[in-house]
């Protein structure tokens, strides 16, 4: 039976590696995995197959079976003596209701679900709840509350490692500030997205990266770049079909056209997306695509249009409104909304606490890089600031890095920020004028030949220095590792 047991347990895992890329062969292998478990009276194979099965159906938008599905697992674990798979069974459950459009449900979940990960120690959860409730903030237009609660996901994967939710956490505190308008800002957290997820070949985040870049550009009204990047995103998605992110994307290339006054490609573009997200939208999309439908018709005087495609926005409109009072209606924690949000954001401030305290106790000046990245942005919006410039190091071992962020450490003082850029970048924001930055500057190229590198494995010729002044720093990596390939003054 131990043998039997343990091979359930391998097929478990491997079931589970099919997931993300091909959720309809794992779900028929998640459901001879159950039966299999239930054959042999393995309860616990039979709950870890029931939560496979039903992250199944939330790929597949499945959302009602895959409630059945976690269901059946949470009654059997209440047997079990173990609350280790409780706080994902939580979680499963918040998704499924977010799929079904029953925010509040999904809300209390990820509550509970913040709860037990944290009695239990799991971080992944923990992380995964804390992005689903800035999800439900962003859906109920509380956009601070979002946007604070997303930077903390971020943060806190980023100092534990966690890259792939530092990175997953950071594309959705990009869209946080898209809606915020603070489209130089989202650059910089998808830069910071990018460099988190570099190890990770998802097409799914690739185009999401591609595609909100490509929105934030038609936010700062440069087109070419906006085209560019909608254009990127599209042609993934269609590679991968990627439904949802094939209408998002041509509806962005829309409004790129539109707004270079292309209206037969952008009323393409919108056909186009409308016929993709008949399949599946709601309204969410289609309400979008209408609106934009009639702007376009009223620009090329074709009113009669324009009207159809506007009563049509408002059906659209008027059918999410309706969707959303009946799942209130069902909603049973509805009424404890205000109550919800304060348990959520007592839970949240705690953990920030927790991540606050841990990092100033070691290294009060080594911050996130999205906090880096802001702190950069707050200086540089200030016009002729001499008074903070920026050190690099590069180097291509980030163990390196590492024992650079401690030496450099103690260079710092209070108003400076060490941070991580990527696994090859050590960036330094320091408050002080010009002669004060050389002085840093020399120190780091002492650091560079102390002998006691000679004790370990790394090489620090490889290292090289950069000084900038803040006025004349990158906006965003991307443009940060271009401006550092054609520097001819790194040392």
């Amino acid at each position: 039976m131990d043998v039997t047991r343990n091979s359930i347990d391998d097929l478990l895992k491997k079931t589970s590696e099919l997931l993300e890329k091909h959720s309809s062969q794992a779900q028929q292998q998640a459901k001879e995995i159950l039966l299999q478990s239930e054959l042999i009276r393995y309860h616990l194979g039979t709950i870890k197959a029931s939560i496979l099965l039903s992250r199944t159906h939330w790929h597949l938008m499945e959302y009602d079976a895959g409630l059945k599905a976690i269901k059946s697992a949470h009654k059997l674990l209440q047997n079990q003596e173990s609350d280790d798979l409780l706080p994902e069974v939580l979680h499963i459950y918040a998704l499924q209701y977010w799929g079904k459009a029953r925010h509040f449900s999904a809300q209390q979940y990820w509550i509970n679900a913040l709860e037990q990960a944290s009695l239990t120690g799991n971080i992944h959860i923990e992380l995964e709840a804390l992005i689903g409730l800035g999800n439900i903030w962003r859906i109920t237009d509380e956009l601070e509350l979002a946007k604070n609660t997303h930077k903390l996901a971020a943060d806190r994967a980023s100092k534990l490692a966690i890259y792939s939710l530092a990175g997953k956490a950071s594309i959705l505190l990009a869209w946080d500030k898209y809606l915020l308008a603070d489209y130089l800002g989202m650059l910089s957290t998808l830069d910071v997205a990018d460099a988190m997820l570099i190890h990770w070949d998802d097409p799914t985040w690739q185009a999401e990266i591609y595609d909100f870049r490509g929105v934030a550009y038609l936010g700062l009204n440069r087109l070419d770049e906006a085209e560019a990047f909608s254009q990127k995103a599209y042609d993934i998605a269609l590679a991968h079909n990627q439904t949802w992110m094939k209408a998002h994307s041509a509806i962005s290339q829309a409004r790129v056209a539109q707004m270079k006054q292309n209206f037969v490609k952008a009323t393409e573009l919108l056909s186009l997306a409308e016929t993709t997200a008949k399949a599946f939208d709601k309204g969410e999309l289609l309400s979008q695509i209408s609106l934009l439908q009639s702007k376009i018709a009223e620009q090329t005087h074709d009113y009669e249009q324009a009207l159809i495609h506007y009563k049509r926005f408002r059906a659209y409109e008027i059918d999410l409104l309706q969707e959303q009072t009946s799942a209130l209606g069902r909603d049973k924690t509805n009424n404890s909304k205000k109550r919800l949000d304060m348990r959520a954001i007592k839970l949240i401030n705690l953990i920030r606490s927790q991540l606050e305290t841990s990092t100033s106790n070691v290294l009060p000046y080594l911050v996130p890089e999205t906090t880096w990245w802001e702190y950069l942005l707050a200086n540089k919006s200030q016009i002729h600031n001499n008074g903070h410039h920026v050190l690099l190091i590069q180097h291509p071992d980030h163990e390196f890095l590492e024992r650079m962020i401690t030496l450099c450490h103690g260079l710092c003082v209070q108003g400076d920020q060490l941070a991580k850029l990527d696994s090859t970048i050590l960036a330094i924001l320091i408050k002080a004028d010009n002669y004060q930055a050389q002085q840093f500057y020399r120190n780091i190229q002492q650091f560079l030949t102390m002998a006691s590198w000679l004790r370990t494995s790394h090489d620090p010729t490889k290292a090289k220095v950069a000084q900038f002044s803040v006025s004349a720093f990158p906006l965003t990596l991307e443009q940060l590792n271009q401006k550092l390939n054609n520097n001819k003054n790194v040392a």
